[in-house]
């Protein structure tokens, strides 16, 4: 017997909503059948979702490690802001790709490749600190004519 005729028509929907929300969460914890492209944002949201913690936790360890220099308490918490929104946006792309989302894998499939230009172009106009290291060869480093 179906009791859910029984109940007020908006309980019935609550409780089928609530059934949709237990089926996506299965496949969360248990994906199906996903694409190699679906794999590879899967990780890439791995990775920004480890970076934007990494930020949000210890702001100053990562701006040392970016060579940003000390940071002032203000610089400290606007870090951590930092972090929390590049948090979201891994964990937009790890859902996304554990769910085999076809129309955001291939938006980012689409986007990704103009990652590298704009950074190169934001370096070349002085807007994106770089430190020497990854630039200078290693002779010149070795010869005293290094920043590092």
């Amino acid at each position: 017997m179906n009791y859910l005729q029984f109940l007020p028509r908006d309980f019935s929907t609550t409780l089928e909503m609530t059934e949709q929300v237990g089926v996506m969460f299965k496949r969360l914890l248990s994906p199906p059948e996903q694409s190699r492209a679906a794999k590879t944002v899967e990780i890439y949201g791995w990775i920004i979702f480890a970076e934007g913690g990494l930020l949000l936790l210890f702001p100053d360890f990562m701006a040392n490690l970016m060579h940003f220099g000390p940071l002032t308490s203000q610089a400290s918490g606007f870090l951590r802001l930092i972090g929390m929104l590049v948090s979201g946006f891994g964990m937009l792309y790890l859902l996304s790709g554990r769910l085999n989302a076809e129309g955001f894998v291939f938006a980012t499939l689409i986007d990704r490749p103009f990652v590298a230009p704009t950074m190169a172009t934001l370096w070349y106009f002085g807007a994106l600190p770089v430190p020497s290291r990854f630039y200078l060869p290693s002779r010149t480093r070795q010869a005293g004519y290094g920043l590092c």
